[in-house]
């Protein structure tokens, strides 16, 4: 929840308890033709706000590059803009949005010149990808906090809770609930 979402909640006798549940890595991904193996979080922000706009520039093909995203009101999106652009670099107005990570995927892998970010779970070999700092997108790195793209999952109550619904929050510390967090390409914390 944003700071503003909690006071509002607050306001109205509403007292948000944040739960961590799993764990989520943004992999960037490039069409499995392109030679770019790895970029920086800086090229990453310098491809997105327009200052790069040749894969030339960052060791690819004399190609103009695609920028594909998340529709604006997505936690991919925001998350993408906390931990990659900041807030002194805007994505660039010649990004295309997408409505889900299935379609940022599917149009990265049918573009050959496409970069998008994505959730981890949904890599799969119809798109590449990249190293980002040095270090591969993949479940342990996401664990271990060395990816530098990934974030949290939260649940929230109202106040602490009891009963069923501690149970249910408590479900991914169980070995089905681990399991169904695996199966969703989600990341065990």
């Amino acid at each position: 929840m944003k700071d503003k979402e909690v006071a509002a909640a607050k306001a109205k006798g509403v007292n948000p308890v944040e739960h961590i549940v799993a764990l989520d890595g943004l992999a960037v991904v490039v069409n499995p033709g392109n030679r770019v193996t790895a970029l920086s979080k800086a090229q990453i922000r310098d491809i997105y706000s327009g200052k790069i706009t040749n894969w030339s520039k960052v060791g690819g093909p004399n190609a103009q590059i695609v920028k594909i995203q998340r529709e604006s009101n997505s936690g991919t999106q925001d998350t993408f803009k906390s931990l990659v652009m900041g807030k002194q670099y805007p994505i660039s107005k010649r990004a295309e949005s997408q409505a889900s990570n299935g379609a940022v995927k599917n149009r990265v892998s049918t573009t050959p010149a496409a970069i998008g970010f994505i959730g981890l779970g949904f890599i799969d070999s119809s798109v590449k990808p990249l190293l980002v700092d040095g270090v591969a997108p993949s479940a342990e790195t996401v664990k271990n906090g060395t990816y530098p793209i990934s974030r949290p999952l939260f649940m929230y109550t109202n106040g602490q809770p009891t009963g069923v619904v501690k149970q249910f929050i408590d479900l991914n510390k169980t070995s089905d609930g681990m399991r169904m967090i695996s199966e969703l390409g989600f990341v065990n914390k």
